[in-house]
């Protein structure tokens, strides 16, 4: 939209229903990165699985300047997006395994995952226990460290500070 609240373009992407974009950055070369998952493919990219994280880029009147999808064979969604240093960071939840060395969790668990900005899969992390775990959002400081909250429904890795309490 314009300044004004006008309409300036469409930029839809997909002919179905089962697209959802959660996130959204306006980067520093002024392109707009649109982050979600997708039950399809378009653009340049294929996808793998049932419904797949994708990335897009944008220019900034709303053309399609790349696209990738990442995960795996099942269900994997994507709920934030965040810029670094040239870099993508991307978070939600995977049921899916993304390489041979996983064990995939039918629940699914939760996933931070490092692209280049060439969309290159640069590294991920594949986070949680036996419940359903998800990154809801996260930060990225000056040294690029992650900082991510989000849900679970297990317990998995050392809290430094446990909750004893009730309720």
């Amino acid at each position: 939209m314009g300044a004004g609240g006008s309409r300036t373009h469409p930029a839809r992407r997909s002919a179905l229903c089962d697209d959802f974009a959660h996130g959204l950055e306006v980067g520093s070369d002024g392109n707009v990165y649109v982050s979600g998952n997708s039950g399809q493919s378009w653009g340049t990219g294929n996808g793998i699985g049932l419904s797949d994280v994708f990335i897009a880029k944008l220019s900034s009147n709303g053309s399609l300047l790349n696209n990738a999808f990442i995960g795996g064979a099942s269900d994997d969604y994507c709920y934030h997006l965040a810029l670094a240093n040239n870099n993508i960071y991307l978070s939600g939840e995977t049921a899916s395994r993304w390489d041979a060395s996983e064990t995939p969790d039918p629940v699914g668990n939760a996933f931070i995952a490092k692209l280049d900005n060439n969309f290159n899969l640069l590294w991920h992390q594949i986070l949680g226990g036996s419940g359903n775990d998800k990154v809801r959002d996260m930060v990225i400081d000056q040294d690029e460290n992650i900082f991510a909250t989000g849900s679970s429904t297990s317990s998995w890795g050392a809290p430094l500070n446990p909750f004893a309490g009730t309720g």
